[in-house]
This record gives structure tokens, C-alpha cells and sequence, in this order.
């Protein structure tokens, strides 16, 4: 049977050809619709003279405004710095011990043993968390322990920062056991039988998954901001430390941040005197004979533990800890430099981009630093403290604050825009982080930058000051009710070196807030030109941001 061919081989060409003209023309990205830029929309405080009521009843609501900031201010009074009930041990060692307040309903005793570095920053502290973590992991796997201490281990929380390590154990095993739980990871060699080749490839996969979560550019950003010299930005995620990581290099780093701490270890209970000797007869036993010779020590009751006062003898002090002395060298944290030399303030108006082809969203960060003042002028440090955490929670404090409201509630540029007030013993800056759509980026950066200028040229009202008071006050306020809180707010006080007296004068100078001091305020945290850096599609959102900030120069960086 003959197959039929087909007489119109052209219609089929010219058919085909028209086909694949339409998928071409409907593979074409659309044009962007670019959003508008707006001038910055604040919230109001005030509440209407007259309002009526479901019952038809005129209620004078300013009335009731008022008498209800009047019960607030009573209210929220001053929160007393509580100091723990503290014995030092040895020159680099202090145990504390906070009063009982607090009702414990797990049965669970919690030991946070942290360490800290005042005058210079911890070096590399992200290696060896990393390495304390493998460490962690291998012990799980590697080593058989009774039920109780597999919780323990299981518990282990491990944090750090530029100025601080901090482990926090929480189980039912006995005061003592725990701190011998954590001061194993310190023991000399501690680190010396760990998979290096893991910690190395967590480390390098950590920076590929930070250009997802964000700190890919809070990394770029902050070497803008305080320099590619900064002390800050030399410790951490430093390639070259890295990729030269062994047992040699992990093992010294580990050695010369043990001597270089001042250790705390807060304690809930102290420990009996027998559990103690136990320990420190058993100190260079095997860990394994320490917690089992621990664990057949008799406890004291929970009612008379949580009455008593530690004292010396219930405390564990590590050998190398009694015998080491500290290693205190300073630095010079009053001289913040970047990396071509000049003045932390920023001069010029530049906009930075990490290019990011192809994505859908925005990243913006936009930071002020604020003058560097010697640590022997304690009253500018504190002064700048207080100016940056106030601004930062009128602007950026969540739903109450003023870009929230704006570019979010009001405009839907984003969902979420932040502020914060990094308060460091060598830096100190306030910055503005969110992310927002491709098509919203420019009107997004310029309303950030907007409300920036208008804090400083127009008054804030007495009421939106009022709500700023009751959020600082009455955040301070929870955080001391919890020893967590009470624990971090005692270290952050050691590190800045601060009193008291400091606690008192930053209430004090909270509660007398008025509309001009504010102005003042901003005029200060925003003395010079932000540092703008962005994560984005550059080659879609440029056009945009010279549209909206003709004047700022907008330049691609490499992350």
C-alpha cells in the first residue's frame, strides 16, 4: 500500500516556521514594572479626643491614653542590675551562682560554662566550634555511656562569638558531673583525634549555604563596614585558615584560646563535698572513670541545694586551669580602619551590589558606624550605646517601628525590615537589614534611606518616643527575669566594662527622652553616608536605583 505524500511541503515549512516564532516570543521575559518611589508614611501614637463606643457612649479616649502611660511609667521601674553571689577561683576563673528566684519544675540541673576575651577577639572561633562539634558527634558514636550521660552529652548546646565561647549542659546528673562534661572539650588534646577533612568540609559548606540564608552578605557587608583589616573581619570564615587547618594548627588554635579566656561558669546549686573529692582526686583518670565514680556519689537533696551558697570546694578547677597563666595581651580597639586607611565615616554616597544572576529578591543591608571613642572615655562609648539602641528600635523594632509600618504595612515592599545596634567592645554600629522583590528594589532602598533623613530634619511626637521607652524598658525588664537574660546581660556588662552605675544612667537618660533629644540622637548615629551593600540580579536593578538615587554611585562587587 502506497503512502500518500504530502503536495504542500511550503504550507508545512512556513507553518512550522510561525510555530517557532510564537514559542521564541513567549520564552521572553516581560518587561519589569518597577515600583514607585513614595515619601515615608509614619504612624500615629494618637489616639482621636473623641470616640464613640458599640454603646453609643462618647468616651474620651486622650483621657484614657494618658492615664494609661502614667500606670505604665509606674509600672516599668528600673530593673535592678542583680550581681550572682561569685567566688574567684583562680586569677582567669570565677564561679557564679545566681540568688534562688527562680522555680526549677524539670528536675534538671543546667550548668553555662563560657569564656570570654575582653581586650581582643577570639581567633577563628567558627573553626573551632566546628571542631568542638565533631568532637561532640564522635563521642555520641564512639563511646558507650549510661543512659543519664548520653542525655547529658545529647544536651550539649555549643555557641560563639568574636569575644566569647559558651557551652550549656542541662540533664539530671549532679552539678559536678556536668562540669566535668564540659570541661573535657578543653582538656589539653581534646581535639587531637577528630576528622579534620569533616570540620574542613562543614566549614567550606557552610559558606555555599550562606549565600541562601543570608550571610554571605552580612559578611561582605560588615568588611564594608568596619574594614577588610578589622579584627573582626580577619577571624572568621578565613579561607586560608581553612584550607591550612590540621591537627597541628586546630591543636595550637584550640591551646591559645584556652589561655587566653576569663572563664565564668555559672552553677544553680553547689555540689557536695564528696562529690568534689571524688573529682579531683579522679583528674587525670579517664573521662569514662570520672563520670562513673561521679555517679555513684551520693547528691545533696534539692531543698537544701537550692538554699546553699556555693563555695571553692564546689567548684571543679581544671589542672591546666590552676596552673596557666593568663595571656593578656591588648590590642588597640579605639583606631577602627578600613582597608584603604580611612575614617570609619562613609564619604561618598556608593551603593554596593553582589551580583546575583537570576534571582527574584532583593538583599539590602544599611549601616552607620559610629565614632570609635577610646575605651578610657567610658561616658561617649555608653553615650553611643544608648543613642544607637534607641534609634534603632524607633526605626526598626518590628511592627511598631517605623519602617515596618511603612514599608511593609503600609506600602507591601517587604516582609520584614529590621534594625539593630551591634554594641562590641571594638565596634559599635547601627544597620537596617530586610529583602524586598526585584521590581521593588529601588523604592525599597530609598525608603529606607528616607526615613533615615527625616529623623534627623523632623521631630518624632512625644507619643511614638512614649512607645519606645515601654519596648526598651520593657524589654530589659524580661530578659532580667530569666537567668538566661541575667547571665547574658553580666557577660555583655564585663566584656563593655560597665557597672551599675551605667544601668542606672542609661534608665535614667531613657526616661527623660523628649523630641529634641531624639534629633540629636539621629543627627549623631547618622552623621555620615550609610554603607549600602545589596544581593540581587545587578543588571535588572541598576537602572532602578539610578532612577531613584541619581545621585549614588552604584558599583558590582565580588562576596
Amino acid at each position: 500500500m502506497l503512502i500518500q505524500q504530502n503536495k504542500h511541503p511550503k504550507l508545512i515549512i512556513i507553518s512550522s516556521m510561525i510555530m517557532l516564532a510564537l514559542m521564541t516570543l513567549g520564552c521572553q521575559h516581560s518587561p519589569i514594572h518597577f515600583t514607585e518611589a513614595q515619601a515615608p508614611n509614619i504612624p500615629s501614637f494618637d489616639v482621636p479626643k473623641n470616640h464613640t463606643s458599640a454603646s453609643n457612649t462618647s468616651t474620651d479616649l486622650s483621657q484614657l491614653l494618658a492615664a494609661t502611660q502614667q500606670a505604665q511609667s509606674k509600672a516599668i521601674k528600673p530593673v535592678a542590675y542583680q550581681l550572682p553571689h561569685t567566688i574567684t577561683l583562680t586569677k582567669q576563673f570565677n564561679a557564679h551562682q545566681w540568688p534562688s528566684s527562680e522555680v526549677n519544675d524539670s528536675g534538671l540541673n543546667r550548668l553555662y560554662l563560657i569564656g570570654i576575651s575582653a581586650q581582643q577577639p577570639i581567633t577563628h572561633p567558627d573553626i573551632l566550634v566546628e571542631a568542638f562539634k565533631q568532637k561532640l558527634e564522635e563521642m555520641a558514636n564512639t563511646t558507650a555511656y549510661s543512659p543519664q550521660m548520653a542525655s547529658c552529652l545529647s544536651s550539649i548546646k555549643i555557641r560563639a562569638s568574636l569575644h566569647s565561647v559558651g557551652m550549656t549542659i542541662e540533664c539530671s546528673a549532679t552539678d559536678q558531673q556536668l562540669q566535668q562534661q564540659l570541661w573535657q572539650f578543653w582538656q589539653k588534646g581534646a581535639l587531637s583525634d577528630i576528622n579534620i577533612a569533616t570540620v574542613k568540609r562543614n566549614l567550606k559548606l557552610n559558606k555555599h549555604i550562606g549565600a541562601f540564608t543570608g550571610s554571605e552578605i552580612d559578611t561582605t557587608f560588615r568588611q564594608q563596614l568596619l574594614g577588610q583589616q578589622h579584627p573582626y573581619n580577619l577571624n572568621v570564615r578565613n579561607e586560608s585558615a581553612i584550607n591550612e587547618l590540621d591537627n597541628t594548627t586546630l591543636q595550637t588554635l584550640h591551646n591559645k584560646i584556652r589561655q587566653q579566656l576569663q572563664w565564668h561558669l555559672f552553677i544553680p546549686s553547689p555540689i557536695t563535698s564528696a562529690a568534689h573529692g571524688v573529682a579531683q582526686s579522679s583528674l587525670n583518670s579517664p573521662l569514662d572513670s570520672q563520670l562513673n565514680s561521679l555517679s555513684n556519689s551520693t547528691s545533696t537533696s534539692s531543698a537544701n541545694k537550692q538554699n546553699a551558697v556555693i563555695t571553692s570546694s564546689d567548684i571543679f578547677v581544671p589542672t591546666w586551669l590552676a596552673t596557666t597563666q593568663p595571656n593578656l595581651t591588648e590590642v588597640q580597639p579605639n583606631i577602627i580602619i578600613n582597608s584603604t586607611g580611612s575614617a570609619t565615616k562613609q564619604s561618598t554616597q556608593t551603593i554596593l551590589i553582589i551580583d546575583a544572576k537570576d534571582t527574584v529578591q532583593t538583599q539590602a543591608r544599611v549601616g552607620f558606624v559610629l565614632a570609635k571613642p577610646d575605651l578610657v572615655n567610658t561616658t561617649n562609648h555608653n553615650q553611643n550605646s544608648t543613642d544607637c539602641k534607641t534609634i534603632a528600635a524607633l526605626l526598626g523594632r518590628s511592627y511598631s517601628g517605623r519602617l515596618f509600618y511603612d514599608l511593609r504595612e503600609t506600602r507591601g515592599l517587604t516582609y520584614g525590615i529590621y534594625g539593630r545596634c551591634v554594641d562590641a567592645p571594638l565596634s559599635q554600629y547601627l544597620y537596617f537589614y530586610g529583602s524586598t522583590s526585584l521590581e521593588n528594589s529601588g523604592a525599597f532602598l530609598k525608603g529606607i534611606i528616607d526615613h533615615t533623613q527625616l529623623l534627623k530634619e523632623q521631630a518624632a511626637k512625644q507619643t511614638e518616643i512614649n512607645a519606645v521607652i515601654t519596648y526598651l524598658m520593657g524589654k530589659q525588664q524580661l530578659a532580667s527575669d530569666h537567668k538566661y537574660g541575667k547571665e547574658s546581660r553580666y557577660i555583655n556588662n564585663l566584656l563593655l566594662g560597665r557597672t551599675a552605675s551605667f544601668e542606672q544612667l542609661q534608665h535614667e537618660t531613657l526616661n527623660s527622652l523628649t523630641p529634641k533629644a531624639i534629633t540629636t540622637m539621629a543627627n549623631h548615629v547618622f552623621e555620615g553616608n550609610p554603607v549600602i551593600v545589596l544581593r540581587g540580579d545587578a543588571d535588572k536593578i541598576i537602572p532602578d536605583l539610578n532612577e531613584k538615587l541619581p545621585h549614588w554611585q552604584v558599583i558590582t562587587i565580588s562576596p
